[in-house]
């Protein structure tokens, strides 16, 4: 009874805000089934909302005392369900994107560059993006680091003392 049209068979998982189990620790922050990429360095976990690191597409920011740059690439992806199968209208779901985490060197911060494949530094040069590392044009490498995609809740229930990235906020003046 289960249907294979594209977006299933776990539309209703998606579409629904409940968990498959019961959830014993949740945390307003973020929706219990956000999606968020999550690095644990020297024992300190910080989750990055999908999101966010895709809306921005460069995120530089500090997880214990490293500095990291994360680079994320794609947008959600939208499907309409019609026809023989209930119609839950649209379920936008992330696919086809890719976040990837380095270790970004000390004083060093990034912006996006004209394509996925690079990034500006703050004097204007482009670094090449690629799976083991980001590389300056003379050859200096911030290594790549290893992260996690998963929900929220999962994120939460194994990292209780998580960070959570937002991204900067204007400062007012007097």
């Amino acid at each position: 009874g289960r249907g294979y049209a594209p977006g299933f068979p776990h539309l209703e998982y998606f579409a629904s805000g409940n968990t498959a189990f019961p959830v014993s620790l949740r945390d307003p922050r973020q929706l219990t089934k956000a999606w968020v990429y999550g690095l644990l360095l020297d024992g300190t976990p910080k989750a990055f909302p999908l999101r966010t690191v895709l809306g921005e597409q460069v995120v530089n920011d500090r997880v214990a005392d490293r500095e990291v740059v994360l680079v994320g690439e794609g947008t959600g992806r939208g499907i309409r369900v019609t026809g023989e199968m209930p119609s839950y209208g649209e379920i936008r779901y992330f696919a086809g994107g890719a976040i990837r985490a380095y270790e970004r060197p000390e004083g060093v911060t990034f912006a996006p560059g004209p394509d996925a494949l690079s990034v500006i530094d703050q004097e204007g040069r482009a670094w090449t993006v690629d799976e083991d590392g980001i590389v300056s044009p003379d050859g200096e490498v911030a290594p790549r680091l290893y992260g996690q995609l998963t929900y929220w809740f999962g994120w939460l229930s194994a990292h209780p003392t998580t960070g959570l990235y937002g991204p900067p906020q204007p400062t007012s003046t007097p």
